[in-house]
């Protein structure tokens, strides 16, 4: 993906996505920054060691997604050997960035899926 200035294109919040989660958004690029690498490798260095070559392929394809219902954020869950979930959050400027990235396990996933905050992704 390409850079801009000292960030860097991880993904695309698409259409498909939007209308899926009921978004009041626009399709856009999706950032990361050195703060947020920082703060992913801070937060969960395992899961940032094991996944984070992965970041643009579960955004790109993930399995799952959902909206957060109070931190104003979009998961994107792709299985993996584990589920992986990267939360991407609006900045202040109106850009996404990626925020998290941090394994879950089925259990959480499946409340998830139960809450209706997180539903399964089929991309056809």
């Amino acid at each position: 993906m390409g850079r801009e200035g000292n960030k860097q294109v991880v993904g695309y919040l698409e259409q498909k996505i939007i209308d899926l989660l009921e978004l009041d958004l626009e399709p856009a690029a999706i950032y990361i920054g050195k703060t947020n690498i920082e703060h992913m490798e801070q937060d969960h260095p395992e899961d940032y060691k094991k996944y984070y070559q992965q970041l643009s392929e579960i955004i790109g394809s993930p399995d799952y997604v959902g909206k957060h219902p109070s931190k104003n954020s979009i998961e994107y869950i792709k299985c993996l050997d584990e589920h992986v979930l990267v939360a991407v959050r609006i900045s202040q400027s109106g850009r996404l960035f990626a925020r998290s990235l941090y394994a879950i396990n089925a259990e959480k996933l499946a409340r998830y899926l139960e809450s209706g905050t997180t539903v399964k992704f089929e991309d056809k």
